[in-house]
C-alpha cells in the first residue's frame, strides 16, 4: 500500500487511535519538531525527537482525547506523510555552497529541496496539531504599552503620528465611574483662529512633533456619558502657527490658507470618548500652549456662533512645557514660551488651574498619551461657567498679535511644510 494511503487509514482508523493513546509513542508534533530540526543537522532530529517525547507528546495526547482527531488534523498527517515521501527521493541541498537561486514570485515558496518538504511536513502537524487543541487555545490578553508621568526622566519621540504604531495601545484613563456631580467645564473665547474642520482622527495631515494622542470623555453635569457628542479640535504646528482661511495674525505662512492641519471633529462613543493622533502644538506670543476644544449636541455648525454645549481650551503646565522646548531637537530652537499658566489672557486669573490642563503621561515608546474629561450642558438653558483671563472679568480676549508673520514664529531656516 502506498505510503500516504497507509497513513490516511492508520489516522483514520478508530482502533489505531485508541492503541496510540494507550502506548507511549510521541503524538504528531514530535515528529513536526523533528522534521523542523532535520532541515539545519542530523543531531537536531534525535534533541527535538527526544524534547517532543518528553513534554510535548503528553499534551497532543490530552489534545487528542478530547478532539478525536478532527478530519482536518488527519488530512494534515496525510499531507505530511506525502512530503516525507518525497524527501526520500530528494538530494541534500546543504552539502556545498551554491550560487543562489533566483527569487521566486511573490506569495510563492519552491519545494524542491528535502528543507523544503521538512518544513511542509511540520507545518501540516503543526496545523493537525492546532486543529485539534483549537477548542481549548484562547487568545493572549492584549497588553497595554507602559506609561509614566510627564515628569519622569526620559526622551519624547518625534516623527508625528507616525509613530502612533497600530501596536502602540493606550491605557484607559476613564475606567472608574463618576460619582455625584461633575462640575461644569468652562467657557472660553473660540478666537480668531477656527475655521471648518473634517470629521477625523488623525488631525496631523503628516506635520512632524512630538506624536500626541489625545482622549476626551464628554459628561454631562449629573455625570453620565453623552453618546453621539460632536467634539472639535484645533491648535497649532510645532511652528506655533495654525491652518486655514483666518485671520492673517493667526497663519505663519501664506501657503497654510489652503491647509486643514491640526483640525478635525469626531462623535463620542457609548461611553462618551472620542481619541485624535496629532502633534504636540507650538506657542505664540501672550498665550501658553494650548489646544482650541468645542462640543456640538446634534450636527456639525461651522461657524464660530453655532449653538455649542461648550467652547474651551485646554493647556499643558509650565513644567511641560520646558521641558518639551528646553530638550525636543525640533522645538528647542524656538526657545521658551514667554508666557505661564499664570500670565496667560484667557486662564491666568484663575486660582485653580487644574480643571484647565490636560492630564499627560509619557508612553514607553516615547508618545505622549493627554487625556481630560469635559463636564458640558444638555441645553442651553443650563448655566455657563466662563474662565477668567489674567486680568480678571469675562472671557479673555483672543490675544494680540504675535511675533513676526504675526501669530507665532517664523519657521526656521530651510523649513519646508509637509
Amino acid at each position: 500500500m502506498p505510503m500516504a494511503r497507509k497513513c490516511c487509514a492508520y489516522a483514520a482508523s478508530p482502533a489505531t487511535s485508541k492503541a496510540r493513546r494507550q502506548s507511549k509513542r510521541p503524538g504528531p508534533s514530535t515528529f513536526f519538531l523533528a522534521g523542523v530540526a532535520a532541515s539545519h543537522t542530523a543531531s537536531g532530529i534525535f534533541i527535538a525527537a527526544l524534547h517532543a517525547r518528553l513534554t510535548i507528546g503528553p499534551v497532543a495526547a490530552r489534545c487528542r482525547r478530547a478532539s478525536r482527531f478532527h478530519r482536518q488534523g488527519r488530512a494534515a498527517i496525510c499531507a505530511a506523510a506525502i512530503a516525507m515521501k518525497q524527501f526520500r527521493n530528494l538530494p541534500h541541498t546543504n552539502a556545498a555552497p551554491s550560487a543562489p537561486a533566483p527569487a521566486a514570485a511573490p506569495g510563492r515558496q519552491a519545494l524542491t529541496s528535502r528543507r523544503g518538504l521538512l518544513q511542509l511536513a511540520g507545518g501540516a502537524l503543526l496545523a493537525a496539531q492546532l486543529g485539534a487543541c483549537r477548542s481549548s487555545v484562547t487568545a493572549a490578553p492584549a497588553t497595554v504599552t507602559p506609561a509614566t508621568p510627564a515628569g519622569a526622566p526620559g526622551p519624547w519621540a518625534g516623527g508625528g503620528t507616525r509613530s502612533i504604531g497600530a501596536g502602540t495601545r493606550f491605557p484607559n484613563p476613564f475606567g472608574a465611574s463618576l460619582q455625584g456631580a461633575c462640575h461644569l467645564t468652562c467657557m472660553t473665547t473660540i478666537g480668531p483662529c477656527h475655521t471648518e474642520s473634517p470629521e477625523r482622527e488623525d488631525i496631523s495631515d503628516g506635520w512632524d512633533g512630538i506624536p500626541l494622542r489625545l482622549a476626551l470623555r464628554v459628561v454631562d453635569a449629573r455625570c453620565q456619558p453623552l453618546a453621539g457628542a460632536l467634539v472639535e479640535v484645533w491648535h497649532t504646528n510645532y511652528t506655533g502657527g495654525y491652518s486655514g482661511e483666518i485671520m492673517r495674525m493667526c497663519n505663519n505662512s501664506a501657503d497654510d490658507l489652503d491647509k486643514r492641519f491640526f483640525r478635525g471633529y469626531q462623535r463620542s462613543n457609548a461611553d462618551g470618548v472620542v481619541h485624535f493622533n496629532t502633534c504636540y502644538p507650538g506657542w505664540y506670543s501672550s498665550r501658553a500652549v494650548h489646544i482650541h476644544l468645542r462640543v456640538q449636541l446634534g450636527d456639525y455648525l461651522a461657524d464660530d456662533r453655532a449653538p455649542s454645549s461648550v467652547i474651551t481650551q485646554l493647556l499643558f503646565s509650565d513644567a511641560l512645557n520646558a521641558d518639551v522646548f528646553g530638550q525636543h531637537p525640533l522645538y528647542q530652537g524656538f526657545g521658551q514660551p514667554d508666557t505661564t499658566l499664570d500670565t496667560d489672557n484667557v486662564v491666568g486669573g484663575e486660582t485653580d488651574k487644574q480643571p484647565y490642563l490636560f492630564d499627560v503621561q509619557r508612553m514607553d515608546d516615547g508618545v505622549m498619551f493627554a487625556h481630560k474629561t469635559l463636564v458640558v450642558r444638555r441645553s442651553a438653558d443650563e448655566p455657563v461657567c466662563e474662565a477668567r483671563g489674567a486680568h480678571g472679568g469675562g472671557p479673555a480676549g483672543p490675544g494680540g498679535p504675535g511675533r513676526s508673520m504675526g501669530r507665532g514664529h517664523r519657521p526656521p531656516p530651510g523649513f519646508q511644510a509637509p
